[in-house]
């Protein structure tokens, strides 16, 4: 889903940044299909958590700009879902487990044993399907048992609570949302299966616009994939999440702009979305150059070798621009790389890579030959643009994103490619709608 070329006729900066906040809520609600949770005009905010009043009628109800969360402010939650929904999966049992065979939650361990020992994981088979299961219930949940049900080393699951029945075992993630879709549910048993290979189910994602920073031309944008965001005591404060992640204002790019600050020119801006309510994307210009792209982003993971929180639905800000691999794409550089429930990340700032993004074989620059402006068909495949950490505890790559590619040379903002319709825009390559580029 597509809203492209929106203008933005320059009156004032706080004009435009109205103008631009609107239009990306209208865009998520009557195209995308979200639908407001809370909202404020600056005045009149929400009074508790069942008033789901739609305040911003038009751009003038979001004129009203906070310095800080607990100033007056116009601001909106948008959600997929009004009450979070916990992702689940079943085991379900033929007959009784046999010893050593395993059952696994994301990569915590659970290991069935005829005689127990006291290892982190170890769980004693019972009589019956129906004793065993419910003992590997105890050990997930750290429940009655500790000794004797299961090993007294084992640690807590962070992933998943569990009940258990007497042919199956219910897992359900301890995170609300679809962060833990992704979440790894596997056996070893002879007679026993996962109805899925992850956890399935978990829904619920607020999306925040809020005018709120130093200037007319800074917001805050942020998520929270538990769609945990409630009224603040006063109506006309920021509403606020337990598991909230921030774009703007965020570390690296806590001064930068959202619409540019130069109280002159026209804003264009264009939002592309998917269809299952899962992520959108937004890129802003001035005078032909862009100011800056937001996303709310599910990331597919391709981390193996750590554990790392890869069920991630993030906003990100791309502040780089780059030709080729070697210059330029951007990734994490927040010093929170989570917040514990279910992984988050803040994309920004200004660590960048000098590996290329992923793009580099052997050091050299090989992967891509010359990629003509007119002719992206005639190119080889393109890999992913991935997520990159130079964080210590989790330097590497993170993930990849969802149809984003990488151009090498002769691009420019805007061109568009092929029959299949790609479009370079915030030094990526993205799916477009066919309809023409227009920056100013």
């Amino acid at each position: 889903m597509f809203s492209t070329n929106n203008r933005i006729s320059f009156v004032s900066l706080n004009d435009t940044m109205a103008r631009f906040l609107f239009g990306i809520k209208n865009f998520l609600v009557a195209t995308v299909g979200y639908t407001v949770k809370y909202s404020c005009d600056g005045v009149t905010g929400p009074t508790s958590s069942v008033d789901n009043t739609d305040r911003w009628i038009s751009f003038s109800n979001c004129t009203t700009r906070g310095t800080t969360t607990t100033s007056p402010q116009s601001f909106v939650v948008l959600t997929d879902s009004s009450t979070a929904v916990f992702a689940t999966g079943v085991l379900t049992t033929t007959a009784n487990f046999a010893n050593g065979e395993t059952v696994t939650t994301d990569t915590k361990v659970y290991t069935f044993q005829t005689v127990l020992t006291n290892v982190d994981g170890n769980v004693l088979i019972g009589g019956s399907a129906a004793a065993s299961l419910a003992n590997i219930a105890a050990a997930i949940n750290l429940g009655a048992g500790s000794g004797t049900a299961y090993a007294a080393a084992t640690t807590a699951n962070t992933f998943v609570s569990a009940t258990s029945a007497p042919t199956t075992l219910t897992l359900t993630a301890l995170v609300a949302g679809p962060a833990a879709n992704t979440t790894a549910t596997t056996e070893t048993a002879a007679n026993a299966s996962f109805a899925s290979a992850t956890l399935t189910g978990g829904s619920g994602v607020d999306i925040l616009l809020t005018y709120q920073g130093a200037a007319d031309h800074l917001c805050k944008m942020s998520i929270s994939v538990g769609a945990l965001f409630t009224p603040a005591g006063t109506p006309t404060n920021q509403p606020t999440a337990t598991d909230e992640l921030v774009n703007f204002p965020n570390t690296g790019i806590a001064a930068s702009t959202v619409i540019d600050s130069t109280a002159s020119g026209d804003r264009v801006f264009h939002l592309m979305a998917t269809t299952d309510k899962r992520g959108f994307r937004c890129f802003i210009y001035r005078q032909n150059v862009m100011i800056s792209w937001i996303a709310v982003e599910v990331i597919t993971s391709t981390v193996t070798a750590m554990s790392w929180p890869s069920k991630v639905l993030v906003w990100a800000t791309n502040v780089s621009i780059g030709s080729s691999p070697t210059n330029g794409h951007v990734l994490i550089s927040s010093t929170t790389v989570g917040n514990g429930n279910g992984g988050g990340v803040r994309i920004g700032g200004t660590n960048i890579r000098a590996d290329g993004g992923g793009f580099s074989i052997g050091g050299a620059n090989n992967f891509l030959t010359q990629l003509t402006p007119t002719d992206m068909e005639a190119a080889p495949a393109l890999g992913p643009l991935g997520l990159y950490s130079a964080i210590a505890a989790f330097q590497g790559k993170l993930g990849d994103r969802i149809d984003m590619y990488v151009p090498w040379a002769n691009v420019v903002q805007g061109n568009v490619f092929g029959n299949s319709q790609w479009v370079y825009m915030g030094t990526a390559i993205h799916p477009w709608n066919s309809g023409p580029v227009i920056l100013s």
